[in-house]
């Protein structure tokens, strides 16, 4: 951590010596991520022959973790707003009006969804999350850019570094960002940017001029987001999530090199013959062109392998049958190897390297034999612990520019949006039975709404998309049903009419029937009228 004054980190006087505290730190995050990929002028991650022995578990336990905290984005949720009787109490208390009237909790949850997707927000997380693991430290800055689109991007922790004050609790107040550039002329220069809540300055150097820097006080640029536009998480140990481990993995790469070289001396291992004497000798004297000996400069004669004597064992090996003298014997010199202790050794090696990282062993036979949820949940136990400072380091930071976010946008737009509202959860990528979670999700209906329900869900769904998509498809599915109601009820009105119709059109007849049978007697027996 490094701590000055405020008015000390934007005199170009001082940069130099800015730039000399840094370095240490930037060199162990240097040496860090060469330690992660085994890069370096000599070797690389990857064995290049078998002589080399390379265990990568450094890389494996920062796949794990990283994965494990960042391999999923967070959730961000804007709430509904307090009751009216919990506003009335927060305006007594503070004497602050919180959530208007008009503030829309719906548009700000738009506003807040489009930045993320326009800033590629999982990988921004994820590249946050690595680098901390790494590196010991995780950088990210934001701006707005030319087409007024708010910009929140990562960068190295190799060149930057947070700058606090001296304050209870410290406040930061500036980011220290430094690199080497070349100009159109081939002459390199440091480039030094310090950003502070007003300003972002530049400083930069010749190489010819020595180490004192200078303003490019035209590039000075203002700062109107009201902090410092950066998120800085700062492992407060300076350890990277597999350092710890080191010891015990150059142990067990130690014991594999050394049991590697004992079988390879096993496959080359020499024959001992005794009770047998070869006819040729196993050196002869060096002579040249002329046949004459060769002698050195101390004027002893050189010695060199006898051709012939290698003939000859080459015979004998080859021979399917070999006849040694009197108390002869012919066996192999070998390196006995204890199995046993030896997979012992390297099963406690393994064990240890997990432990002190506190990552899962994934090819653990208790972790294999993990087949629900809360097992596998007891197996993260230990990770879970580790990383709560960066769980709430992450929190803090991002709620922050959320914040600053949410005060541009109400400042430039008029609107009334709470950050307070917005709510970050950050999700774990681990194996799941998404059954059992699904299950457990719906037997919450009615209880809870039906976005919680949607966000409880083990699938990657926005909840209020499909909450918008369940209204649509109802109101469709309603306008059809009374389409079709509308529907039956005329075919079934026309088939009452018609039938009414006939039975009124029979009765007419039968009552004319009747009537005209009447005139028929009265004209036969007129008496009877």
């Amino acid at each position: 951590m490094l701590q000055y004054n405020k008015e000390y980190i934007t005199n170009a006087k001082n940069i130099h010596q800015i730039l000399e505290d840094a370095k240490p730190e930037w060199n162990k995050r240097k040496k860090l991520y060469k330690m992660k990929v085994r890069k370096n002028s000599t070797s690389s991650l990857v064995a290049e022959n078998d002589e080399e022995t390379k265990i990568a578990f450094e890389f494996a336990i920062s796949n794990m973790i990283n994965g494990y905290v960042g391999g999923k984005a967070p959730i961000y949720q804007v709430e509904e707003m307090p009751t009216e009787e919990k506003q009335k109490i927060l305006t007594k208390l503070f004497n602050k009006i919180f959530n208007k009237k008009d503030n829309d909790r719906k548009e700000y949850q738009v506003f807040i969804d489009y930045i993320r997707n326009y800033n590629d927000d999982s990988f921004f997380f994820y590249k946050l999350i690595q680098d901390y693991n790494d590196m010991s430290a995780g950088y990210g800055i934001w701006y707005e850019n030319e087409d007024n689109e708010i910009v929140y991007a990562n960068v190295d922790p190799r060149q930057t570094i947070a700058i606090y004050d001296y304050s209870t609790p410290v406040k930061k107040i500036g980011l220290l960002r430094a690199w080497e550039e070349t100009d159109e002329k081939s002459e390199k220069f440091d480039m030094v940017v310090v950003t502070t809540d007003e300003y972002k300055y530049y400083f930069k150097n010749s190489k010819l001029q020595g180490d004192d820097f200078k303003e490019d006080e035209e590039s000075r640029e203002k700062i109107s987001w009201g902090c410092v536009p950066c998120i800085a998480i700062e492992n407060p140990d300076g350890l990277a999530c597999f350092e710890l481990a080191k010891p015990s993995i150059a142990k067990y790469e130690r014991v594999i090199k050394n049991s590697s070289n004992t079988f390879q001396y096993n496959d080359d291992a020499k024959l001992m013959v005794t009770g047998y004497e070869p006819k040729e000798d196993t050196l002869v004297e060096k002579r040249d062109d002329k046949g004459d000996i060769v002698y050195d400069d101390d004027g002893n004669i050189v010695w060199i392998p006898n051709e012939k004597r290698k003939k000859e064992d080459e015979l004998v090996l080859q021979a399917p049958v070999f006849y040694a003298g009197e108390g002869g014997k012919i066996e192999w010199v070998e390196k006995n190897v204890n199995d046993g202790a030896l997979e012992n050794y390297k099963k406690t090696l393994i064990d240890l390297i997990f432990m002190i990282s506190c990552c899962p062993n994934v090819n653990d036979l208790g972790f294999t034999n993990a087949d629900n949820s809360s097992a596998l949940e007891k197996k993260f136990f230990p990770l879970e612990q580790s990383i709560t400072y960066l769980d709430k380091s992450v929190k803090k930071e991002l709620l922050a520019m959320w914040e600053a976010f949410t005060t541009r946008i109400n400042l430039k737009k008029g609107t009334n949006y709470d950050f307070r509202n917005l709510k970050i959860k950050l999700q774990r990528n681990m194996p799941t039975d998404k059954q059992a979670e699904t299950t457990r999700a719906l037997s919450l209906r009615g209880l809870v709404c039906d976005d919680t329900v949607i966000n409880l869900l083990p699938d990657e769904l926005d909840a209020q998309s499909e909450i918008e998509k369940m209204k649509t498809q109802s109101e469709e599915n309603l306008e059809e049903n009374m389409k079709k109601i509308e529907s039956f009820g005329k075919d079934g009105a026309g088939a009452k009419n018609l039938e009414n119709k006939k039975d009124e059109e029979d009765a007419n007849n039968q009552e004319n029937a009747s009537n005209n049978k009447q005139d028929a007697n009265m004209s036969v027996n007129p008496e009877k009228k």
